[in-house]
């Protein structure tokens, strides 16, 4: 299996088929991969690292899912510069897909992609992401 990302993706395993390869949790134990997405307990989150030069223009794109009383969000920091941008979703929400276009800065050497359950209920996996996608564009 190719460890190249599929259709332009600049992010690896971005539909967790590897389950967690490529992507580091804060706490293992609140993170489970299963049927190619990941799910989040409560104030879990994953990242992955995406390394290149310069900057230029990206789309980022997530289909989350949230039971109620849950939320999360996918998130993307660009560094030297720290700026972000960020898609969110509430609770009791089926599968949505969200994206946004953004413009990194020149001087722009990694990225990484956050995603995080930022609420919920406390030993509940009641957050879950699929087809996680950075694109240069």
């Amino acid at each position: 299996m190719s460890l190249q990302p599929a259709e332009n993706n600049l992010l690896l395993n971005g539909d967790f088929s590897r389950k967690g390869e490529h992507w580091t949790p804060n706490s293992p134990a609140k993170v489970e991969y299963s049927e190619g997405y990941c799910a989040l307990q409560v104030y879990a989150q994953i990242t992955q690292r995406v390394t290149f030069e310069g900057g230029g223009d990206f789309k980022f794109s997530v289909k989350m899912k949230t039971d109620s009383g849950s939320a999360c969000q996918a998130t993307v920091v660009m560094h030297p510069s720290k700026q972000s941008k960020q898609l969110d979703l509430g609770g009791g929400m089926h599968w949505t897909e969200k994206e946004l276009h953004f413009s990194a800065p020149a001087d722009t050497e990694h990225m990484e992609v956050e995603l995080l359950a930022n609420d919920g209920a406390s030993g509940v996996f009641g957050s879950r992401f699929y087809d996680v996608v950075l694109k240069r564009l």
